[in-house]
């Protein structure tokens, strides 16, 4: 399988390629060894989804470091709107650190199913 990595938001991710989005799987993965991809499901459940949510995580904390700060300035408008939008950010990373969260048991918890039907 072919690793790929792609820049999403300053993060590197490592896309396993376990989604198909041209529809029909390609001939040559039809030969593959299931074991093989379940260990690589499995990997993504346990390596990838985690360092992926520590990147979103250092993202917060970075979010995180302007609150209770008030710098002086003659904008308040311009502080008032920087501040929400932090919250709304900081909102937004911490749910989507929940869902990858979320997402990793899941996928560890298919891989576990398949490797169990398959007798391994």
């Amino acid at each position: 399988m072919t690793n790929r990595l792609r820049s999403v938001f300053g993060c590197v991710i490592l896309l396993d390629g376990f989604t198909n989005l041209g529809g029909d799987m390609p001939d040559d993965r039809l030969d593959r060894n299931f074991r093989t991809d379940l260990d690589q499901l499995a990997g993504v459940a346990d390596r990838t989804l985690p360092a992926l949510g520590d990147q979103i995580q250092l993202q917060l904390a970075a979010h995180n470091k302007f609150d209770g700060v008030t710098p002086p300035s003659h904008f308040p408008g311009v502080e008032a709107a920087f501040y929400g939008l932090n919250d709304v950010l900081k909102e937004r990373l911490k749910r989507a650190c929940t869902v990858i969260e979320a997402t990793g048991e899941a996928v560890h918890d298919i891989a576990n199913l398949y490797k169990r039907a398959d007798g391994q």
